[in-house]
């Protein structure tokens, strides 16, 4: 297995990860908008038991909460843990 670190935009960097990933990492455009694509794009690619998750859950971006928290009730992921900021799913 192997880590790749990319530094794009996520509209940019989704055509270059494959589409069976253990574990996607988020932290980009904090706005809900983007995250929620973000989460809808990346989160396809993730494999069943995968992780998905994401850097700065907290008041100050109050949009990206709300989408993180809104895409951890679909059916596909399973929970919503996070400590220290960073927040994580697992796909189902």
């Amino acid at each position: 297995k192997s880590v790749v670190w990319v530094t794009k935009t996520s509209d940019a960097a989704v055509c270059d990860v494959g589409d069976e990933l253990d574990f996607c990492y988020l932290d980009g455009d904090h706005t809900g908008v983007q995250v929620a694509r973000d989460i809808k794009q990346f989160g396809s690619k993730v494999k069943v038991g995968g992780v998905l998750g994401g850097h700065d859950f907290n008041l100050t971006y109050s949009g990206l909460c709300k989408a993180v928290l809104d895409a951890s009730q679909q059916p596909c992921w399973a929970g919503l843990s996070g400590k220290f900021f960073d927040w994580w799913m697992i796909r189902q």
